[in-house]
């Protein structure tokens, strides 16, 4: 779920530099996610793949592997999935978040 190899790649063992990563992160999960909400109520797929792009790269990159995969699977979905299907992928991704945030909790 969470790969911390993935931050100490980019920073080494410094601890405060990951913390602070990490809480960037999660607060521009915050945002990112209340634009997809928002995209998705107002049917604006083209924002909704982008902001998912957005997402899928910087979860990738702190070593959120399924929310990463989660968000690939809703970029990929606007381009042909009914608004039900969106809708489903995106609640995945929102179950991805949550989970991701109560390890981070722990």
């Amino acid at each position: 779920m969470w790969d911390p190899a993935a931050l100490r790649g980019l920073f080494g063992d410094d601890a405060g530099t990951i913390a602070a990563v990490v809480a960037t992160f999660l607060s521009s999960m915050q945002v990112s996610l209340a634009e997809v909400d928002q995209a998705l109520h107002e049917g604006r797929s083209a924002d909704l793949g982008a902001i998912a792009h957005r997402i899928k790269g910087a979860a990738r990159m702190s070593g959120a592997m399924a929310l990463a995969q989660a968000a690939e699977v809703v970029e990929r979905s606007v381009a042909g999935a009914t608004p039900a299907e969106l809708t489903v992928a995106v609640l995945a991704l929102r179950h991805q978040w949550e989970a991701l945030e109560q390890v981070h909790r722990v």
